[in-house]
């Protein structure tokens, strides 16, 4: 199994993507949390206290785990489209092992980029905040807290990603679905009920990072997404061994 998961991590360090992955989540997490405090801002957004916003600000690091989430999607379905996962098949015939092993290597991948980007935003923000006068609120328990839950958030969406794209095969197929669930289903449970739309992964995903607070409690949206990464990753497995590669 360590042989199939270093193969999946080379897969990974040798495409262009990990890589333009990885600088715009940090540049986009740096600019998120530099702007604010440089110019000035951070205190003054409406209904917004100073520990939301410095609690937010250092939570920028977890949108790793929307970009990991694009990651684990194109990577799998990019195999499949291209054919590369053919040979893998051929070498390890168990698409069990082949499906743990990927979800093992993104999943690291998620793990270390999230916990990267949360602290080089800390790095950057704590030292921008006292050298602007700016009076930190924030504990160190709530920077674990951040930590913690964005990388659970990443590592839990990585997830979902791969087993969506064994299931679907399809970046844009899963990419519309995603869309749609925005566009369409959310704004029609929101109709039926104001708490429905929070069960949703993306929601649910905020909340376990941090940058949400509305809905369940971190501790139980992070069972809820554990839910919807576990669902995925089975119904791409099933599916997986019952489809024909090519």
């Amino acid at each position: 199994m360590s042989d199939l998961v270093d193969a999946e991590l080379i897969k990974l360090r040798s495409t262009r993507l990990l890589w333009g992955i990885v600088g715009t989540t940090i540049v986009i997490s740096l600019l998120s949390t530099a702007i604010p405090i440089l110019s000035g801002s951070l205190d003054e957004k409406t209904g917004r206290s100073l520990f939301e916003s410095q609690r937010n600000l250092l939570a920028n690091g977890a949108a790793a785990g929307l970009f990991m989430f694009i990651l684990g999607l194109s990577g799998v379905t990019s195999e499949f489209r291209f054919g590369t996962v053919t040979p893998t098949f051929l070498a390890v015939p168990d698409r069990r092992q082949v499906m743990v092993a990927k979800a093992i290597a993104y999943g690291t991948v998620a793990v270390l980029l999230t916990a990267s980007t949360i602290a080089v935003c800390a790095a950057v923000g704590l030292p921008l905040m006292v050298s602007t006068d700016l009076d930190i609120v924030v504990e160190i328990h709530d920077v674990i807290a951040l930590t913690v839950g964005g990388i659970a958030s990443a590592l839990l969406m990585t997830l979902i990603a791969v087993g969506l794209g064994a299931a679907v095969r399809s970046t844009v197929a899963v990419l519309v679905g995603m869309v749609a669930l925005l566009v369409v289903v959310l704004p029609l449970l929101n109709s039926v009920s104001d708490t429905a739309g929070q069960y949703l992964p993306l929601d649910t995903a905020a909340r376990v990072a941090g940058v949400a607070a509305e809905g369940p409690s971190q501790f139980l949206s992070g069972l809820i997404l554990a839910g919807y990464a576990a669902l995925a990753l089975a119904v791409g497995l099933l599916l997986l061994e019952r489809r024909d590669v090519t």
